[in-house]
Order: structure tokens, then C-alpha cells, then sequence
């Protein structure tokens, strides 16, 4: 009896200067930084497979709209109203989790160029203000050629 307390207090010690040291020594674990939101100019890049773009951007920052338009034809837009909490990346016609309901995407047409236009909020109420943080052009690729 004496012998299985003695092994689960070393089998309990054990596991406690494992979370210990796991989580930094001190026992406290410091929590990740937010991500700011996008104030500047951003860097987008757009990468595309088939006719489906994804837009990535740097500085790591947080946006609130995005919208993808062809002249003055609007193809698909994601909005999360009054936040600034799109993280990169955003796939076409994939709405990030803070997002009110959008209509689906219309479909890109294969050697049309495009522009895609990201947005921050500066604010909601009483009067919406928006600042455009980055535009990009892109081409849908043509089609490949059958062998």
C-alpha cells in the first residue's frame, strides 16, 4: 500500500514539473499579441489556382471589407461591419468567421482583370467611415492548352 502512494506522489510530482517547465517555468503562459489593425498602406498578393484567387497581405493587420470588381461590376464582397477582424488569407467567395451573410460570389471569367480593393474601418456609429488600406489588379489565367 505504502509502495503505490509513494509511486503515484512521484508519478504526480513528475507530471507537475513537466507543465512547469512546458509552460515557461513560471507557471504562467503568456497569451499571444493581438493583431493590429491595418492603419497604412498594405502590400496585397493576390495568387490564383484555376479562376480562384486568394488575397494574402503584409503587414500582418487586420481589415474590415473586401471587395472584388470588374470596372463597376462587383463580383464578390466580405464585410464584417464595424470590425477590423479579416485576418491574410481570404479565399474568393469564402467569407471569414466574423462576417455577416453576403451573396455568393459571381464566377471569374478566365482572362478578365479584376481589382480587389481592402478596407479598415475607422468607424460605424453614428456615420460609417472606411479607408482604403490596399488595391491590387489581377488576371484570371486562360485556360490550358489541350495537348
Amino acid at each position: 500500500m505504502i509502495e503505490r502512494r509513494r509511486t503515484v506522489l512521484v508519478l504526480a510530482l513528475a507530471l507537475g514539473s513537466w507543465t512547469l517547465l512546458r509552460c515557461g517555468g513560471g507557471g504562467t503562459v503568456k497569451p499571444l499579441p493581438e493583431t493590429p489593425e491595418c492603419t497604412d498602406s498594405i502590400q496585397i498578393t493576390v495568387t490564383i489556382a484555376d479562376t480562384i484567387p486568394t488575397f494574402s497581405w503584409t503587414p500582418d493587420c487586420t481589415i474590415g471589407r473586401l471587395l472584388v470588381e470588374e470596372g463597376i461590376d462587383e463580383y464578390w464582397g466580405t464585410e464584417a461591419p464595424g470590425q477590423n477582424c479579416y485576418h491574410t488569407p481570404i479565399v474568393f467567395n469564402s467569407n471569414p468567421p466574423c462576417t455577416t451573410l453576403e451573396e455568393q460570389a459571381r464566377p471569374l471569367a478566365r482572362g478578365h482583370t479584376y481589382r480587389v480593393t481592402m478596407y479598415r474601418w475607422v468607424t460605424y456609429t453614428p456615420v460609417e467611415s472606411l479607408q482604403v488600406v490596399g488595391v491590387k489588379f489581377f488576371t484570371a489565367p486562360l485556360a490550358a492548352a489541350n495537348p
